[in-house]
């Protein structure tokens, strides 16, 4: 009974598929909450959740999965848990980590959805994709503008066109219409289903201006000179790689660190929280998150 609206238009045979399907999420902030709640209402058998980040007050202006009580929690976790309230018959693993060239290797699955909020987790997740040959859908959305695009191991990938990991807009700089976050992820959730059920995606990169109302398909090329198509994997083999990163929209900075210790899942202080190998730290600057690191943690 829960699925047969939605069987009317892609089939019970085709709700099957879904129920079998894999698909990763990464970043569970305003994008990754509402294609998340999507795939959980439309019966994605599993989905993986990997997110570094906790969660902020400033989020609950387009995080959908998150209420004000939820602040100060990991968002990974918390969205599981109302994933599972949502729909319990699909299976939530939510991993709260730093998606790394370390790490990738664990995701195993049909379909890679990429909801960051940066270019250099983008850089890897399109390297991993490409040398395991599998398909992911790159989506973005700042201001009122997003973007989505559909990558397969035969198409043009992401390094064809996207080239520097610094210079972009984000959300913190430019500002975010929740609008256009919730717009983005319908046509990212919908792109997904046709992968996933084998059905006519759209190829070129779709991008929406919600507040002037126009939605553009752009053609995406190969680029002949592009490393990744040529097998050179940079990030996924960790040759660039950042230790101290700003998170995007807050004053948070993650410092990595292999030797970090922590009983249970996470530990909460005044300014830092410290997850295994990692923490992030409530700072307006990187020197000063490395000092409270320093003291709160150690070197």
């Amino acid at each position: 009974m829960r699925y047969t609206r939605q069987e009317k238009i892609i089939g019970k045979s085709g709700q099957g598929k879904l129920i079998s399907s894999t698909v990763a999420i990464i970043g569970v902030g305003a994008l990754g909450t509402a294609t998340a709640e999507l795939l959980t209402r439309a019966g994605i058998g599993k989905i993986i959740l990997i997110d570094r980040d906790i969660i902020e007050l400033s989020n609950l202006q387009r995080q959908l999965l998150f209420v004000t009580t939820d602040v100060g929690k990991p968002k990974a976790t918390t969205a599981k848990n109302r994933l599972g309230e949502i729909n319990p018959d699909v299976k939530v693993l939510a991993i709260d980590d730093d998606l790394d060239f370390e790490n990738i290797s664990k995701i195993k699955c049909d379909l890679i959805l990429d909801c960051t909020d940066n270019l250099e987790t983008r850089f890897l997740i399109n390297e991993y994709a490409k040398s395991n040959k599998i398909p992911w859908i790159y989506s973005a959305a700042v201001g009122n503008l997003g973007r989505v695009w559909v990558i397969t191991p035969t198409s043009p990938c992401f390094r064809c066109i996207f080239n520097e990991t610094t210079g972009l807009a984000t959300c913190s700089s430019a500002g975010v219409l929740n609008t256009i976050t919730t717009s983005i992820s319908a046509i990212q959730t919908t792109q997904a289903i046709k992968v996933l059920l084998g059905k006519d995606y759209e190829k070129n990169m779709i991008t929406f201006n919600i507040w002037t109302n126009q939605m553009k398909v752009l053609k995406v090329k190969k680029n002949k000179n592009c490393p990744v198509c040529a097998k050179k994997y940079e990030y996924l083999t960790g040759k660039k790689k950042t230790e101290a990163t700003k998170l995007c929209g807050s004053e948070l900075y993650q410092i990595k660190d292999k030797k970090i210790k922590v009983k249970g899942n996470f530990v909460r202080k005044k300014k830092i929280t410290i997850f295994k190998g990692r923490a992030l730290v409530k700072a307006k600057s990187e020197k000063e998150a490395r000092s409270i690191f320093s003291k709160t943690v150690g070197n």
